[in-house]
């Protein structure tokens, strides 16, 4: 970052706190992202932000700090709170880097888990009533591991974005990366809106890619 911003002071009233859980969604457009990140502020009436750092060149993960601050004299109770971020402009080439008191983490964003995770949808019109499937695989890493497919719940803001988890139930088999296949099937008129299909996995990590529209 630029020396004169760097030297200038910290300030008193802010401190970075610590979340507990960072979730990555799909934003409105196709290819665009939120963070939403939720803990417990040590203050009630504290206010958290996600502020991003700032770089003279893309990094490969994108700092984000969660920064609370106290407007004065502090009300010492614990409360919850969420804050949002979209990630328009401070993406990092791998990802984004959560960072808070004492932990931080990394999650990688769009086509960035392409490495890890396959994956394809296809809308039939032809059927009655239409039909979406969903196809994938993701590595793994023991031979009896077993991957669960299930409808996020809540979903994002966009409609026409259909948010799957993508989970790996670990075996005690022995080590070996290995792909393993995955589907989701649903039908229905309201198939025919989704336009883009999001599979969330393992920290958070979110991968998009379009629906194929058949007949």
């Amino acid at each position: 970052m630029p020396t004169v911003f760097a030297e200038l002071p910290k300030s008193e009233g802010c401190r970075l706190i610590d979340f507990t859980d960072v979730e990555i969604r799909p934003g409105f457009l196709p290819n665009t992202y939120i963070v939403i990140v939720s803990g417990t502020k040590p203050y009630l009436n504290m206010t958290v932000n996600l502020v991003p750092l700032v770089y003279i060149r893309q990094p490969e993960f994108w700092g984000i700090e969660v920064v609370g601050c106290l407007p004065g004299i502090g009300l010492p109770a614990e409360a919850p709170y969420t804050v949002s971020l979209p990630l328009d402009g401070v993406r990092g080439s791998e990802g984004i880097e959560i960072i808070g008191a004492t932990q931080s983490r990394k999650l990688r964003v769009g086509c960035n888990v392409k490495d890890n995770l396959a994956l394809n949808a296809l809308v039939n019109l032809k059927e009655e009533p239409p039909g979406l499937c969903v196809h994938g695989s993701i590595i793994v890493y023991h031979n009896d591991d077993r991957v669960e497919v299930t409808k996020a719940a809540p979903q994002g803001i966009n409609p026409a974005i259909l948010i799957l988890n993508v989970t790996v139930i670990e075996g005690k088999g022995p080590m070996k990366g290995t792909p393993r296949h995955f589907s989701y099937a649903e039908g229905g008129e309201p198939v025919k809106r989704y336009t883009h299909v999001s599979a969330r996995y393992g920290d958070g990590d979110m991968k998009t890619v379009e629906v194929q529209v058949f007949g």
